[in-house]
């Protein structure tokens, strides 16, 4: 049967895997075959450095054979199959790795086709959503910075009260509360620009966190129309395979006991008018 090499191999690990499963039919050949060169040359009572000779024609491993110096020793049929072994090795070594796209990449362009298929959702987000988060963060910012003052004064000394606390809870929200008073309190004045600012860039990370998410969500649905509500609500209309589509996405701003802000996404989708769980709709949108 004629040896065809791949075109390519999707990880080193596969090309190794290929080489080695040669390398192992090669030490199985040598077994055979040394044991029947050495059987003929006995019976023809060739002389010991003769015997010699024509098992060093076939070495240990594969890569150490040199069909150039292959000698009349050796039985026809072991040179073709050494012969063979060796161009099979080589014709392997010179096949390529071409690694698979990262399932990263993957989703990225995935993300992309989507964001370009549904200008609509993207161009709201990036918008009225992104305005509402910035606001949202403005306003909380500035009760933060508000108890903090109330707190701690306007010139505390972060570093006695962290020390002074016996668990390391407090003593983390000492650290926290240490980093929003730098960065929004200047000479006991608060740094409004700073604020917002910081508000904006947060928005703009939350939106481009969340949006792929949405767009991958919604998978092939398309987009007709986006609300961005009061109370954090976004409505997504649109159709899938004829029918229509409805996904309302509620934003939570919630504390973490360290006093990070970070928000939740609880979601409700819809059918032509009949409520279905996520793992349904991704299998009918993917």
């Amino acid at each position: 049967m004629t040896f065809t090499a791949p075109t390519s191999f999707p990880s080193s690990a596969a090309k190794s895997r290929a080489l080695d499963d040669l390398n192992r039919e090669y030490a199985a050949f040598r077994k055979f075959h040394l044991d029947e060169l050495g059987a003929v040359l006995r019976r023809c009572q060739i002389d010991p450095q003769t015997l010699t000779d024509a098992y060093q024609q076939i070495p240990l491993e594969l890569h150490q054979v040199r069909t150039s110096k292959l000698s009349d020793t050796l039985l026809s049929n072991q040179v073709d199959a050494l012969t063979d072994l060796v161009a099979r090795r080589a014709a392997i070594k010179a096949v390529p790795v071409v690694k698979a796209p990262a399932k990263s990449d993957v989703k990225a362009d995935k993300v992309q086709r989507r964001a370009q298929a549904n200008p609509v959702l993207v161009e709201v987000f990036q918008g009225d959503v992104k305005a509402q988060i910035t606001q949202e963060f403005e306003d909380n910012y500035l009760k933060t910075v508000a108890r903090l003052l109330g707190v701690y004064g306007y010139a505390p000394n972060f570093f006695a009260t962290r020390k002074a606390k016996t668990n390391q809870r407090d003593k983390d929200r000492v650290t926290q509360d240490a980093a929003l008073f730098t960065a929004f309190v200047k000479g006991g004045t608060l740094n409004l620009d700073r604020i917002r600012a910081s508000a904006a860039e947060t928005a703009q990370a939350e939106v481009d966190s969340v949006l792929p998410k949405m767009l991958l969500k919604l998978g092939r649905t398309e987009v007709t129309q986006v609300f961005a509500e009061a109370g954090g609500i976004v409505r997504v209309l649109g159709t899938l395979d004829g029918k229509a589509v409805c996904l309302s996405q509620t934003r939570t701003l919630n504390v973490s006991p360290l006093g990070r802000f970070f928000y939740q996404y609880p979601a409700l989708l819809y059918i032509d008018g009949k409520r279905i769980v996520e793992a349904q709709f991704a299998k009918l949108a993917d």
